[in-house]
């Protein structure tokens, strides 16, 4: 049945694919198979765990697959143990550095694991690439294109998911996956997972088929209720308990999303006002902001501050909107020719942005300089402003200096201002000083 797809596995395997297996469908397995046998890089085992299955139908697909290579291994459990130990037995099964899963139901892209083999051999702890969602017949017609690898907006957003690679023996070492959050698992095992090797990296290529079954998460935003919001919520509690972060996760505004609510505070550091560059600098924090901000969040210092004094924070950032209510700033993407790219800029303020982007605070490359929050004792020691910039550059600039050191410079939507300035043309200032931004961070503007 696979025997002529099996041809050139000559090369010693490098990852292992694990996939669980539980009343599967015949016509699903084989197209898995199909789309394993297929890859472009020959470097791979197959382990296969039967999780007790109680319909076995599709086991003359399954011994097809067993005698059509010896690359692929098998495992049945006697009793469904769900989705997370079935998982964890496939990686006990394993035999490679590495360790990728696709679901039963589901389909690689040809040159997945070539790809992810890359990135994962490159030094990276863990890959995970973009992914699109098959109907029950495989027609492919709903790509999803995830944002860059960001802690901090994982903490509301589960984009984190197919196809994830990691190391084997990492995954092991944080104990794999968690019985308890079956449903979300793969989402708790990548926020505890990323704590203790945090090189995570992101392939924008669709590389991952995910099979769209009538009941699941692939075919609704709302299947499984309750249940999946109320797991997710516990996985972000639980890593904001690990990491000593004074917060809360609640439901989001829109399904399988959490909003991180700093906790109350019984005082506050003191925090130094510099407005349009006038004003004491002798705080904990420094905050820079243009006199023409409203702000319209009572609590937004301590918003901003929830994010600044975190030990590995950066520069932190508000939500900027123009007089109509439409976003002016959420956060600066660095493009080409030094150009800073204000991310969301003309969306309304109460909309998502793409997957959540805009509704929910992440990382980014740089912030507005209308507003920024930074601690003092970091500014100083990397040598505060760059005295040849004469505009907003200065804050750009400041902040890839502060990611160059691994910092994280975040932007959080729960602390808004309105920018009363009206909207102007570039000015000649800030053509020379975007000019010497692409001289001075080559890498990061091409």
């Amino acid at each position: 049945m696979f025997k002529s797809l099996t041809a050139g596995l000559a090369a010693p395997a490098q990852i292992s694919i694990i996939t669980p297996l539980w009343n599967t469908r015949p016509q699903w397995l084989a197209e898995a198979a199909v789309s394993v046998f297929d890859q472009t890089s020959a470097a791979w085992e197959w382990c296969l765990v039967d999780d007790g299955s109680s319909q076995r139908d599709f086991e003359p697909v399954l011994n097809a697959i067993l005698k059509a290579s010896a690359r692929v291994r098998f495992l049945r459990l006697e009793n469904n143990q769900g989705i997370s130990a079935a998982s964890n037995e496939g990686l006990r099964l394993a035999q490679c550095d590495f360790a990728c899963f696709l679901d039963h139901d589901d389909l690689l892209a040809p040159q997945a694991l070539e790809l992810c083999l890359g990135k994962l051999q490159a030094g990276a702890d863990a890959v995970y690439t973009d992914s699109n969602k098959a109907n029950e017949q495989g027609v492919l017609d709903e790509p999803f294109h995830k944002p860059g690898w960001s802690p901090e907006y994982l903490r509301a957003v589960m984009y984190v998911g197919h196809l994830l690679c990691v190391r084997r023996e990492a995954a092991l070492a944080v104990g794999g996956f968690d019985s308890r959050f079956d449903g979300v698992q793969d989402f708790e095992f990548i926020l505890r997972y990323s704590e203790r090797y945090p090189k995570v990296a992101h392939i924008p290529q669709v590389l991952y088929h995910w099979r769209r079954v009538a009941g699941s998460i692939a075919a609704s935003e709302s299947a499984k209720g309750d249940q999946i919001t109320r797991l997710q919520q516990q996985a972000i509690a639980a890593q904001l308990e690990r990491l000593k972060l004074n917060a809360t996760a609640v439901e989001g505004p829109r399904p399988h999303r959490v909003t991180v609510i700093p906790r109350p505070r019984a005082s506050l550091p003191k925090v130094s006002m510099i407005v349009d560059g006038r004003g004491d600098g002798e705080g904990d924090f420094l905050v820079f902001m243009d006199g023409a901000l409203e702000p319209l969040i009572p609590a937004w210092i301590d918003e901003l501050l929830y994010h600044a004094e975190q030990p590995d924070a950066g520069v932190v950032g508000p939500l900027v909107l123009r007089p109509d209510r439409t976003v002016d700033a959420a956060g600066l993407a660095v493009g080409p020719w030094g150009q800073a790219i204000s991310l969301h800029q003309g969306e309304s303020a109460d909309a998502d942005g793409h997957a959540g982007s805009l509704a929910h605070a992440r990382e980014c490359d740089a912030l507005s300089s209308a507003c920024i929050m930074i601690r003092r004792e970091l500014f100083e020691a990397i040598g505060g402003f760059d005295k040849h910039y004469f505009t907003g550059y200065r804050v750009v600039d400041l902040c890839l200096r502060l990611r160059a050191q691994g910092k994280r410079n975040v932007y959080t939507p729960r602390a808004v201002f309105v920018n009363n300035t009206p909207v102007r043309l570039e000015s000649e200032d800030e053509i020379i000083d975007r000019h010497l931004l692409d001289d001075m961070w080559p890498d990061v503007s091409q």
